[in-house]
């Protein structure tokens, strides 16, 4: 791989990680959200 092959594939997984991290943070939070709230019986 070229240098700037391996420069544009870090930056693409790094990229990536981090939208990983927002989505995880986003479900943890909501997953908090929904145990916080009691769910009524159907």
């Amino acid at each position: 791989m070229t240098d700037d092959c391996v420069a544009t594939y870090t930056g693409a997984v790094m990229e990536y990680g981090f939208g990983n991290t927002i989505i995880s943070d986003a479900l943890a939070t909501r997953n908090r959200d929904l145990k916080g709230k009691t769910i009524p019986a159907e």
